[in-house]
């Protein structure tokens, strides 16, 4: 009887930027394909996170999109509730408005607060916020709607990468009994 084991293809320590960059590569495609823009800041760390820590909740697709929508409706709740719709939004060399400082507190706030109410973890989640309350996404439909297809896309493809990072046997190590042949 001899032991096999078999070892993973890729080194434990390059699958996070791999999986990564691969994330923000094909929803930055589809945003391509499509001129659409589907791939913005909070993304980046929500790729970091489905990629470094696949097995942590903060990864899961439930958390993800969830977790996102709960920040786009902190960010307009927040503009809305104080009145920033017509403030300008972050720009270089410009002093942010107080509104907006105002509704990006605010944003942070009811993230967390959403989130734990509802039991959901994606901290990245809060920036998405961010991007409404700073006014770099505007309370509109079809912004809403681009802001969560691009949380959708990456959700459901950093989805794919965990199941298969987790599930393929070229991720796991093998461990294997093999019955007869020579042993030397």
């Amino acid at each position: 009887m001899r032991l096999s084991v078999h070892k993973p293809t890729i080194p434990e320590r390059l699958w996070p930027p791999l999986a990564a960059g691969l994330l923000m590569l094909v929803v930055g495609a589809v945003a391509y394909a499509t001129s659409q823009p589907f791939l913005y800041p909070s993304l980046g760390p929500t790729a970091f996170l489905q990629a470094e820590f696949p097995f942590h909740r903060t990864s899961q697709f439930r958390d993800t999109s969830l977790g996102h929508l709960i920040g786009i409706a902190a960010g307009l709740a927040a503009v809305f509730i104080l009145d920033a719709r017509s403030e300008p939004h972050l720009d270089v060399g410009m002093r942010l408005p107080p509104r907006r400082i105002a509704a990006a507190a605010l944003t942070v706030t009811l993230v967390i607060l959403l989130q734990l109410l509802f039991k959901i973890s994606n901290p990245p989640s809060a920036g998405t916020g961010l991007l409404f309350a700073l006014g770099f996404f505007q309370p509109r439909i079809v912004d809403v709607v681009e802001v969560l297809a691009g949380v959708l896309f990456m959700a459901s493809f950093g989805a794919l990468i965990r199941h298969y990072r987790l599930k393929s046997p070229a991720y796991a190590p093998k461990v294997e009994i093999v019955e007869g042949g020579d042993d030397g």
